[in-house]
C-alpha cells in the first residue's frame, strides 16, 4: 500500500459519503418553507440539529477511536439514508425535527473516523509524509461530489411531470429519495474498501466504556491555553458565520424567483457552484507548499476576513446575479481556508486523539449552528436577512484575530528556540575546551 493508494481510497470514499449531501442541500431550507415553516420555525430545527451535535460529537468520536472506525461509518451511512426518507416524508414541524436529529447522528458518527484512518495509515507508511495535499484532495472530491448531486437536482426540474408545482413527485420531494439510495451505496462502498488498521476491541460494552476516557483526553487537549484552545472558539465563529449564510441564502434567493420549481433549478445550480468553487478553493491549499514563509495562521486570518466582506455583499445583493457572485466567493474562500485550519489541529493532537478532535472541531462549528438557530433566525424573522447576516460578518471578524493569535504564538515558539539552540552551542564549545 502507498501513500497514492490510501489517499485515493480517502478521496473516493470522501465523494462517496458526500453525494447524499449534493441532493439534499438544494432543497433543505426550501423543502421547510414550501410546507409551511418560517424562518424562526426553521433556526428550531437548526438548534435543534446543533444541539444533538453537542450532546453526540466528541461521545461518538471517542466511540470511533475505541471501537472502530469502518463500523462507525457504515452506521453512519445507514442514518443517512433514514434521514433522507423522513425529509422526503416530511409534512409537519416534528417531522422537520426528527429528521433534523436523525442527520446529527450520522454527522456526528462521520465527522473524524475517515480522515483519521487517512492519517493513521500515512503516518504509518511515512511518519513525516506531508498530509495538508491528502487532506486538501478530500475536501474537493467531497466538494465535487455534492456539486454531482446538486446539479443533478437542477437536471430532475426539467424531466416532464415532476416540473411543476402541483406533481405528485415534486422537484422537492425527489432529491431525497435519491440522497437515500447514495446514502446506501456509501455504506457498501466503506464495507468494501475501509479496514481497521490497528487491533480494536469489537465489544460494544468496551467502547462505551473506553469512549469517555478518550473523550476526557481530548477535552484535557482542549482546555490547555494554546492553538488548540484558540482554533476551537474560531471554529464557534466560523459556525455561526457560515451556517447563517447555508440558513438565509434559500429564503432570500425564493424572493428573487417566480414558482418552487424555478427555486429549485436555481438552488441546484447555486449548490453545484459552491460545490465547485470550494473544490477549487481546496485545490489551490493544496498546492501552497508546506512550510517555509506561509503559515496556516496567517492564511486562516486574511481568509476569513475575505469572507467576511462576502457576507456583507451578500447583505447587500439585490438580484439573483449579485448575490450568486458573493455566495460563491464565500465557499471558495472557505473552501481554501478549511485545509490550514485542519493542519493546526493536527499538529497539537496525538495519533490516539485525532478522531475525537477532529469531532471536536466539528462540534466548536456546530456550537455555532446552535447560536444561528437561536438567536440570528429569530433577528431574521423580526428584523429581515440582511441584519442577521452582518452579525455574521463581524462573528468572522473575530474570528481572524483568534487565527492572528495563534499566528503569534508560533512566532512566540520560534523565538524561543533560538535562545535555547544558542546555549546548546555553547555549552558543546565549552566542554570542546
Amino acid at each position: 500500500m502507498t501513500q497514492r493508494s490510501v489517499a485515493r481510497v480517502f478521496w473516493f470514499l470522501t465523494f462517496t459519503l458526500w453525494l447524499p449531501i449534493g441532493f439534499l442541500l438544494p432543497v433543505f431550507v426550501l423543502t421547510g418553507v414550501e410546507r409551511g415553516l418560517d424562518l424562526a420555525q426553521i433556526g428550531v430545527v437548526y438548534t435543534a440539529y446543533g444541539l444533538t451535535t453537542v450532546l453526540l460529537e466528541l461521545p461518538t468520536g471517542g466511540l470511533a477511536d475505541s471501537f472502530g472506525r469502518r463500523p462507525v461509518l457504515i452506521a453512519a451511512a445507514l442514518l443517512q439514508a433514514v434521514m433522507a426518507f423522513v425529509w422526503f416524508a416530511s409534512d409537519s414541524f416534528a417531522l422537520f425535527v426528527i429528521g433534523g436529529v436523525v442527520g446529527v447522528v450520522c454527522r456526528a458518527l462521520s465527522s473524524g473516523p475517515l480522515a483519521a484512518r487517512y492519517l493513521d495509515t500515512t503516518h504509518r507508511i511515512d511518519p513525516d509524509a506531508p498530509i495538508r495535499s491528502g487532506l486538501a484532495g478530500a475536501e474537493a472530491a467531497g466538494a465535487l461530489s455534492i456539486a454531482l448531486g446538486s446539479f443533478s437536482v437542477t437536471l430532475i426540474t426539467f424531466i416532464p411531470g415532476i416540473a411543476s408545482d402541483g406533481a405528485v413527485i415534486s422537484a422537492i420531494r425527489l432529491p431525497p429519495l435519491l440522497a437515500a439510495v447514495a446514502a446506501c451505496i456509501g455504506a457498501v462502498a466503506v464495507a468494501g474498501l475501509m479496514s481497521e488498521l490497528r487491533p480494536v476491541d469489537r465489544s460494544l460494552r468496551s467502547a462505551v466504556v473506553d469512549g469517555p476516557v478518550v473523550v476526557r483526553r481530548a477535552l484535557d487537549v482542549a482546555r490547555r491555553p494554546g492553538a488548540i484552545r484558540l482554533l476551537l472558539g474560531a471554529g464557534v465563529l466560523m459556525g455561526l458565520a457560515f451556517s447563517s449564510v447555508e440558513l438565509f441564502y434559500q429564503p432570500m434567493f425564493r424572493e428573487m424567483v417566480d414558482s418552487t420549481a424555478s427555486a429549485t433549478r436555481l438552488f441546484g445550480l447555486l449548490a453545484f457552484g459552491l460545490a465547485f468553487a470550494a473544490a477549487v478553493g481546496s485545490g489551490i491549499a493544496s498546492k501552497v507548499p508546506e512550510g517555509g514563509r506561509i503559515h496556516p495562521g496567517q492564511v486562516g486570518a486574511v481568509s476569513l476576513l475575505l469572507a467576511s466582506l462576502g457576507i456583507i455583499g451578500l447583505s447587500l445583493s439585490s438580484t439573483v446575479i449579485v448575490g450568486a457572485a458573493f455566495f460563491l466567493g464565500i465557499h471558495a474562500i472557505s473552501g481554501f481556508a478549511h485545509p490550514f485550519s485542519q493542519q493546526i489541529l493536527h499538529a497539537g493532537v496525538s495519533a490516539s486523539e485525532r478522531a475525537t478532535m477532529l469531532s471536536g472541531w466539528s462540534l466548536s462549528f456546530q456550537l455555532g449552528v446552535v447560536i444561528t438557530g437561536l438567536g440570528l433566525a429569530q433577528i431574521a424573522e423580526r428584523f429581515h436577512i440582511p441584519r442577521a447576516l452582518w452579525i455574521a460578518a463581524a462573528s468572522l471578524v473575530l474570528a481572524s484575530l483568534l487565527y492572528m493569535a495563534i499566528d503569534r504564538l508560533r512566532l512566540r515558539d520560534e523565538r524561543a528556540v533560538v535562545p535555547s539552540s544558542s546555549v546548546q552551542r555553547a555549552q558543546e564549545m565549552i566542554r570542546g575546551n
